[in-house]
């Protein structure tokens, strides 16, 4: 997994540093530590599970402005998904777009309403935006398949979290940490280092959400996280920040929803009508004011 120093504060980040939980806290484990291939299999299984998503729910983003201030939006969020690398998320407050974010395996590209600047980039370049990584997202969302292959060391207990810490083969060399509770398939934290930053992803397990399948049992029915937190730290510790998403809703069933236009950059550009457009490595392009009409 390659993950990227942070450029653009509104990416989808805050400002917080997490705190383990005292109330996970415990000095033994009551089992013995999971089997990394079988949990492997089973988190692979559920990736496999879903061909293609729509989820709604609620965005929290902090940042630092270029003056160091505290600041803070919340917003309405939709997230469309193809396997097995189409994402696309809107976030809105009162019904405008605040950013957009999407890759379709061939380009990835990013806007926000505060620089009303369009950036583009092909899918395999390595680019400045942290949470623009689309393997991070997929894997913090569940969604991405990891290889069941085998890392030297075996599982620890860590007291801290209440909880068993090993090491996973992440996505371009890059292994995750995972913690997983005592009789969990999946884990509630995992941790990738890389490029300068480490980034945390926890998810509150208590909110999963049930992903109803056609002809599929409830019982059977995949969890998908329900509410992540993402955090990121510098080599330095001198940048903590977090995002919080909150899904709602979260359903396989996208009849009726825009899944070629949320794929599909120019249908954005047009739909955006944004100022300028940038492709990575080139100077933004104005646009004439009349185009925007």
């Amino acid at each position: 997994m390659i993950v990227r120093a942070l450029t653009l504060p509104i990416v989808l980040m805050s400002l917080l540093s997490c705190a383990p939980d005292a109330a996970r806290t415990t000095t033994e484990p009551m089992e013995q530590a999971p089997d990394r291939s079988s949990l492997l299999m089973d988190w692979n299984r559920r990736a496999e599970s879903i061909d293609a998503m729509h989820a709604l729910g609620i965005a929290e983003l902090r940042w630092i402005d270029e003056d160091g201030d505290s600041r803070m939006e919340q917003g309405e969020l939709d997230l469309w998904y193809e396997a097995p690398d189409r994402l696309a998320i809107r976030i809105s407050k009162f019904g405008e777009t605040y950013l957009v974010y999407g890759s379709n395996g061939v380009d990835d590209w990013l806007y926000t309403n505060q620089s009303e600047e369009l950036v583009k980039w092909p899918s395999e370049r390595e680019v400045d935006f942290i949470l623009s990584d689309i393997d991070l997202l997929l894997v913090s969302l569940g969604l991405r398949r990891l290889p069941v292959g085998s890392l030297p060391g075996a599982a620890t207990w860590d007291a801290s979290q209440g909880a068993w810490e090993f090491q996973v083969e992440g996505i371009s060399g890059a292994p995750v940490t995972w913690w997983i509770d005592e009789g969990a398939k999946f884990p509630s934290r995992m941790a990738v280092t890389a490029s300068g930053y480490e980034v945390t992803i926890t998810e509150d397990q208590s909110r999963t959400r049930t992903v109803k399948l056609p002809g599929t049992p409830i019982t059977a029915s995949p969890k998908l996280p329900g509410s992540l937190t993402i955090m990121s730290r510098n080599a330095e510790d001198t940048d903590y920040q977090r995002t919080l998403v909150v899904f709602d809703e979260v359903s396989v069933d996208t009849e009726g929803q825009p899944m070629d236009r949320v794929f599909d950059v120019d249908a954005m550009e047009a739909g955006l009508k944004p100022r300028s457009v940038r492709v990575l490595g080139n100077e933004p392009v104005p646009f004439n004011e009349d185009s925007r009409q």
